[in-house]
């Protein structure tokens, strides 16, 4: 295994390996970042041209640039807020459930439990 170290004052990590994972198939083994520098873990059996390619990652590294997973989970939470937003104004009212459809009233008062379980857990009651 060899080392190559560069500054970088800034870096999203995952993005970072998942980029140089990508491009190094197999020859790269992870990294370590302090704030300052970055440290690659190599092959060492890389080529000059892979070498140069690691670097070239580096140095053009976007710390804004998400992953497909970090992406993913952006909007999962842009999702969870927007909910949050159209459902958190009233509770549930099991009053509208009530003598209808017996499975659709266990299922309503299942879920008005939950959103008060969920709520007790947020105000961490």
């Amino acid at each position: 295994m060899k080392t190559l170290t560069t500054e970088l004052s800034a870096a999203n990590v995952l993005s970072l390996d998942y980029d140089l994972r990508a491009a190094l198939a197999g020859r790269f083994y992870g990294l370590t970042y302090d704030g300052q520098q970055v440290t690659l873990v190599l092959d060492d059996t890389m080529t000059s041209d892979q070498l140069r390619q690691a670097q070239t990652i580096v140095a053009t590294h976007d710390p804004a640039r998400l992953t497909p997973d970090q992406q993913s989970a952006v909007l999962d939470a842009a999702k969870l807020d927007q909910a949050r937003k159209d459902y958190a104004a009233a509770e549930l009212d099991i009053k509208t459930y009530q003598g209808k459809d017996t499975l659709l009233e266990k299922l309503a008062q299942k879920v008005l439990w939950l959103e008060r379980e969920v709520n007790a857990l947020r105000k961490g009651s």
